[in-house]
């Protein structure tokens, strides 16, 4: 069945929403350089359609956009386009990361906060083009999201949804702890490429340990 995401209140307007997914898409193209596979987009496309179907709320149509660069990096948009890097997707060692990574950033575009934030950054980085004539405040406000994430609460439920859904899925729930168990080694050793990731949630610490008394608990699933 779907696994409920806790909404975010006061969503906006959709049609505001699209036009501050479009500018954010047109601005990060002047600083990210989206790539295509053959091979990978398949592949990723459908593991992103069968996690989204187990999440309520989701968008009807989710994708994966590449990003290439070393640098591990996500963002969902309200339309339900992932931005994924090739780094963080190197990074990842079977499939079942790979869902508990994807799990966790369509949980952020289902409850409403993915288009909140961007909206309201939006709102932020229109004001300052006001006084400022680079055109690069689109991008910037889209890069500190990525940067800030959600906030350390909105962090947790997505991970929590997104060990849900594995489990609904029938993946290695350990998987997820193996993926956080590197991603603290590549903190602990100073990895550039984990930097933004660091600053963006929780530990990888501290979300491992939610995760095994989650899946100890069996989070309520039988």
């Amino acid at each position: 069945g779907e696994i409920e995401v806790a909404q975010t209140t006061e969503l906006p307007d959709r049609d505001v929403a699209a036009a501050a997914e479009n500018e954010v898409r047109a601005a990060l193209r002047t600083r990210w350089r989206f790539v295509t596979s053959l091979t990978a987009q398949p592949y990723l496309d459908r593991i992103m359609r069968q996690v989204a179907g187990r999440i309520a709320g989701a968008p009807e149509s989710p994708r994966v956009m590449l990003v290439e660069t070393p640098e591990h990096r996500t963002l969902a948009l309200p339309s339900g386009t992932l931005l994924l890097s090739t780094g963080l997707l190197a990074f990842l060692e079977d499939e079942a990361e790979l869902a508990f990574v994807l799990g966790h950033e369509i949980a952020h575009a289902a409850s409403g906060e993915a288009a909140v934030r961007l909206v309201r950054l939006g709102f932020e980085a229109t004001a300052r083009e006001r006084s400022a004539s680079d055109g690069l405040c689109w991008s910037d406000a889209a890069v500190d999201l990525v940067r800030l994430g959600y906030g350390r609460r909105r962090e947790r439920d997505a991970d929590a949804c997104a060990l849900l859904a594995m489990l609904d899925l029938e993946y290695e729930p350990l998987s997820a702890c193996r993926y956080l168990q590197r991603l603290h080694a590549a903190i602990a050793r100073g990895d550039d490429a984990v930097a933004e990731t660091e600053v963006a949630h929780p530990t990888p610490f501290d979300r491992m340990r939610r995760i095994e008394r989650a899946i100890s608990a069996r989070v309520g699933v039988t």
